[in-house]
């Protein structure tokens, strides 16, 4: 905690900077909302695991916390590291256009449950459903910026083992949220997931070519050839 005031202190002019980058998220959002329609025809893509998981209306607080959990580590990120917290930037943006592209070729729809409750969490799930249409499912675009938050926090040695831990665990919960509250299928978390470990190796591996020296390329290269 010492450290983080300490960086904000020293580097607060540069971490505004970099922080104002992140609005690109939400703008870039808009796209999502364009294509978030019934363009006359969508896919079910319910598979036999889809009807073993019930409706639970509990499960719309992690959903909800959602919004919170990405925002604040990729935040924390951004004071703390700078590399993580660009690699990290790039990839939400990356893959929301990934996304986006699916969702025009391949549009799909989760039908939803009829909730006649008026307790808090039923209102907060009807809240949900009321701004978000249920089409732009497959792959979940929340599945996939909770994973590659909870990715790039793992990877962070300024990060210790509790942090990394809550994150999992709070991604985990995300992760399932979206099922049980019947926003997306099985299949919408699993293309996300891969999704996001796609991106991130992909960053991985440019990362580690970068950090090897010019020249050790080259003789490696020159070793192939003979």
């Amino acid at each position: 905690m010492t450290y983080i005031v300490e960086t904000i202190a020293s580097e607060w002019k540069e971490i505004i900077k970099r922080g104002v980058w992140a609005l690109a998220v939400p703008i870039l959002s808009i796209i999502y909302a364009l294509l978030n329609t019934d363009r006359g025809w969508v896919n079910v893509i319910e598979v036999s695991i889809d009807r073993y998981i019930p409706f639970n209306k509990y499960f719309i607080v992690p959903y909800v916390l959602w919004y919170l959990y990405v925002g604040f580590f990729l935040m924390l990120l951004c004071v703390i590291s700078e590399k993580s917290y660009r690699n990290l930037l790039i990839n939400l943006l990356i893959g929301a256009l990934i996304c986006y592209g699916i969702f025009y070729v391949f549009p799909t729809t989760v039908p939803r449950p009829i909730i006649n409750s008026q307790d808090i969490f039923s209102k907060m799930v009807l809240i949900i459903y009321n701004r978000d249409n249920p089409f732009n499912c497959f792959p979940s675009i929340h599945v996939l910026n909770a994973m590659l938050t909870a990715i790039y926090v793992n990877r962070e040695p300024k990060l210790n083992r509790g942090v990394k831990f809550i994150s999992t665990l709070i991604a985990l919960l995300i992760v399932l949220s979206t099922m049980f509250i019947k926003q997306h299928f099985f299949l919408d978390a699993v293309a996300a997931t891969i999704l996001a470990y796609g991106l991130y190796m992909v960053n991985y591996l440019i990362d580690y070519r970068k950090s090897i020296p010019l020249h050790h390329l080259d003789q490696s290269q020159a070793q192939r050839i003979h």
